[in-house]
């Protein structure tokens, strides 16, 4: 099945980053947005789904590729409809100028965003139509593990680079989350870029690789992609969108498909009302429900300052008699990671541990996140990195 375009563009903004969960998602404010009137959508074409060579894939698909630059980075994207390009949130946040170069070298500047998911990481962005290349085609049907795979991004600025691969799993971290695993290569600047199938067809939006690996590299389904170009919303600024504090990469290089710790927000001094290094006793006194403890760990049923994303008891970890980790319990991935992703950034990596278990985290200046999921509990584990920890704690 082809996913067909839409006719008359995104239809409704996604309050929820700027408004609903303003406190969780750091967002500026809640000010309506006055929309510019949206490109008109070109007929989408019919797409053969008979298998094609790599080389015959490129020859059609690489004009429909962009680079995507910023002030402070670049990435990559990829037209989905006339005068609208998909790529990914990190790759273009926080920028009040974003210009594409097509592969015939022409520089053609955004004129507003047309929609934003950040729970996806995914972003469109409007240009004038008249300079539109030929839009991609989306494919409806979800990807298998063993699918030929072709990604074409901007690695470490080498612009329009092919390469190959399979799709190693489809990862589902919630009915939500999905991520596509490939073996196809992505490096900086390939964030955005779209991942094909063997007849031409995006099935996902390549976004982060895990350094902890080997080519361990990740997409969104190019299904949230086609939600999005239905259920968006009416395009606002360039203006406007730069002052929604989203979490940005690193400044003055380009896009990692990840940001990096330096450039993030420190880890955190204190996490639900603990501040970390704290003695045992100091935790206690803190806590507003009962407590539990034993050497080196402790658990206390309701914690000093609620979170919106976590729920039930705290479990702390102690080292010398210092708190150097808590552990939080959640019943939402989507709320645990729109706070985590809009704060820090999109996670360093996924992986799943032997018990089955999926995992993503973040590599802060001073510590790490962890969410893992698995057996009907998530748990968000921040990890202090003081030099005086012990493994056994």
């Amino acid at each position: 099945m082809m996913v067909e375009r839409s006719r008359r563009g995104p239809r409704t903004f996604p309050r929820l980053l700027a408004c609903a969960v303003a406190t969780a998602l750091s967002a500026s404010g809640c000010a309506s947005h006055t929309a510019p009137a949206p490109a008109p959508a070109a007929q989408a074409a019919p797409a053969s789904s008979e298998r094609q060579t790599v080389s015959q894939i490129v020859a059609k698909s690489a004009a429909s590729v962009v680079i995507v630059r910023t002030p402070t980075g670049l990435g990559t994207g990829f037209v989905v409809d006339r005068g609208v390009v998909a790529t990914n949130l990190h790759v273009v946040a926080g920028a009040a100028q974003i210009v594409l170069a097509t592969s015939s070298g022409k520089r053609v500047p955004i004129s507003a965003v047309a929609g934003l998911d950040a729970t996806h990481d995914l972003a469109l962005l409007t240009f004038a139509p008249e300079a539109s290349p030929a839009p991609l085609t989306l494919r409806g049907a979800p990807p298998v593990a063993g699918d030929a795979v072709i990604a074409i991004g901007t690695p470490q600025g080498l612009a329009f680079t092919v390469s190959t691969g399979i799709v190693s799993a489809v990862r589902e971290l919630s009915p939500k989350l999905t991520l596509v695993q490939t073996t196809a290569p992505i490096s900086p600047g390939s964030s955005g870029g779209p991942l094909l199938d063997d007849s031409g067809r995006v099935i996902g939006v390549t976004t982060l690789i895990s350094r902890s690996g080997q080519n361990l590299n990740f997409a969104v389904p190019a299904q949230y992609l086609a939600q999005l170009l239905v259920h968006g919303g009416p395009p606002i600024t360039l203006a406007e969108f730069s002052k929604l504090r989203w979490a940005r990469g690193a400044k003055g290089g380009r896009d990692e498909g990840i940001a990096r710790p330096a450039n993030r927000p420190s880890f955190p001094e204190s996490v639900a009302g603990f501040r970390i290094g704290e003695s045992m006793d100091d935790a206690r006194s803190a806590c507003h429900g009962r407590w539990r403890a034993t050497v080196n760990h402790a658990e206390c049923g309701a914690a000093p300052i609620e979170l919106p994303f976590a729920n039930g008891p705290v479990l702390l970890y102690f080292s010398r008699d210092h708190l150097v980790a808590v552990e939080l319990i959640s019943a939402s991935l989507e709320d645990t990671r729109n706070a985590l992703v809009s704060k820090y950034g999109p996670p360093d990596g996924a992986a799943r541990t032997r018990t089955g278990r999926e995992q993503v985290g973040w590599r802060l200046n001073g510590g790490s996140i962890t969410v893992s999921v698995g057996r009907g509990r998530l748990e968000i584990l921040y990890t202090s990195q003081a030099p005086d920890v012990e493994a056994n704690y």
